[in-house]
């Protein structure tokens, strides 16, 4: 392979040892909500769903910015005090748990004091500050694995705590034990054992002590990670506000409803969207510090040519088989979700495009212009769901989605090409336009003989696959060829 193209290779070769940390918890999560959804009612699930959005908010708004200390200077302390620097860390991520879990019972308290919540919710609420505390530990786990290189266990310990959870989950729910408390129980106890024996071991190599601090790192995490808080909680707001808006307009069970149907569609995006930059950042990262950015743009060049050749394939195959996937993976009162799936999938495909691009931000050290592009975009989307929600209902919702995303990308691409030299593909776009119509329209042609179920809906994704990467071969896209001999090359 030539010199130009031995950043593509590796990517492609990094990619393989993630595979399974983002296919397993594919699965397990497709499983989960095709189990859940026929265990729990939309109300049942639609309280379960705010209790984890509420969870994710608050790790994302609060820790994620931590996730991006580690990733920046784990490679520099490796070479000496690595031990104060794992320590300061948790110690900082233990003493800020400790404060959210004061202001959470706080802000119950408060809610109880004025409006009571309803019996269901008031005995959830507890369990999910337990399950905050083992989403920290878990994401600080993989961050640690992923930045020592320990590609393999990361995988296992990523698809190790959703096969746990769904297993002890169902195994709950048929103990009779009341169900939504069952899921939540669950995560807490699957995530929490198996990143306690990860935290030991890490513990046993590097000497992580607690209650240690480290003025140098501590200095760095507040210059560095402190302004990613913008980051994390303007993008929280942007997939995730939505969900309040539905419960204020339509109630709980419409948001059972709605995010049943906006994770099937979200998942056909993310994970392979998540595959490529788990391999291709630190690639991109390196070329900027070590090439300069002529060098990374075309780094940057070829990222977003695979991500288009894969991703448009995967979004025009997930609308075209919507119907089939909603059939075979949702319950009955979740069938008519099924309308949201194309605005949605296309939205996420609008999201990840901006993560993939906007790394040029980060490579600039310049947070603060995507701090407010993304709040800008997650304000608009507030907007348009406050507006489209009482008339559409969930559609409106899901279109708010579409448009809000769907401008957040224009307006980052056109950012950054003030900033830094071009990179975005342009024939390969194209390309894998024409080649995913054509395979709609193969897949339009062959629904009725292959008929329906699980077996048949994994023929017309194998068939839609072939047909899409045959036909990008016969437009003689070049970077099809150069995947395929990364991934079977020997290393």
């Amino acid at each position: 392979m030539p010199e130009q193209h031995a950043p593509l290779r590796e990517i492609m070769r990094g990619m393989l040892d993630y595979i399974p940390a983002k296919i397993v918890p594919l699965l397990v999560s497709f499983l989960g909500v095709t189990v859940y959804t026929r265990f729990l009612t939309p109300k049942d699930y639609g309280e379960y769903i705010l209790v984890i959005t509420i969870v994710a908010t608050l790790s994302a708004l609060c820790f994620t910015w931590i996730l991006y200390v580690i990733w920046r200077y784990f490679a520099r302390y490796s070479k000496e005090n690595l031990s104060e620097f794992l320590s300061t860390i948790i110690t900082v991520e233990l003493a800020l748990f400790i404060f959210i879990a004061c202001l959470w019972w706080i802000a119950l308290f408060i809610l109880e004091r004025g409006r009571p919540l309803e019996p269901n919710l008031k005995m959830l609420f507890p369990l999910g500050i337990g399950v905050l505390a083992t989403q920290v530990l878990s994401t600080f786990v993989l961050e640690v694995l992923r930045n020592s290189k320990q590609s393999k266990r990361y995988s296992l310990y990523a698809s190790l705590v959703p096969l746990g959870t769904f297993i002890l989950a169902v195994f709950l729910f048929t103990r009779s034990i009341p169900r939504v408390e069952a899921l939540l129980f669950a995560m807490f106890i699957v995530s929490g054992i198996l990143s306690a024996i990860e935290l030991y071991r890490m513990h046993r190599m590097w000497k992580i002590r607690l209650f240690y601090v480290s003025k140098d790192v501590l200095q760095k995490m507040f210059s560095f990670g402190l302004p990613q808080i913008g980051v994390s909680g303007s993008a929280s707001l942007l997939s995730i506000g939505d969900r309040y808006l539905i419960t204020l307009f339509l109630g709980t069970a419409a948001v059972g409803t709605y995010a049943a149907g906006y994770a099937l569609a979200d998942y056909s995006v993310q994970i392979p969207f998540g595959i490529l930059m788990l391999s291709a950042v630190p690639v991109i990262v390196g070329t900027y510090e070590n090439k300069g950015e002529q060098a990374a743009a075309q780094v940057l060049h070829n990222v977003l040519s695979v991500y288009f050749i894969v991703l448009v394939g995967a979004l025009f195959g997930f609308i075209s088989l919507s119907g089939d996937i909603t059939h075979i993976f949702l319950g009955k009162a979740f069938q008519s979700t099924v309308i949201i799936l194309p605005w949605v999938a296309a939205g996420t495909f609008f999201f990840t495009l901006t993560q993939c691009a906007g790394i040029t931000f980060q490579l600039k050290e310049k947070p603060m212009i995507a701090i407010y592009l993304l709040f800008f975009s997650a304000v608009f989307n507030l907007f348009l769901n406050y507006v489209l929600i009482p008339h559409y209902g969930i559609l409106g919702s899901a279109y708010a989605t579409l448009i809000a995303y769907f401008v957040y990308a224009l307006v980052i691409l056109v950012m950054i090409r003030r900033t830094f030299p071009p990179f975005m593909p342009w024939g390969t776009i194209l390309k894998s336009l024409l080649a995913a119509t054509c395979m709609v329209l193969f897949l339009q042609s062959v629904q009725t003989s292959i008929g329906t179920g699980i077996v048949a809906l994994f023929a017309k994704v194998c068939l839609g696959a072939v047909s899409y990467f045959l036909i990008m071969l016969l437009l003689q896209e070049r970077l099809v060829k150069i995947a395929v001999r990364s991934l079977f090359a020997r290393r």
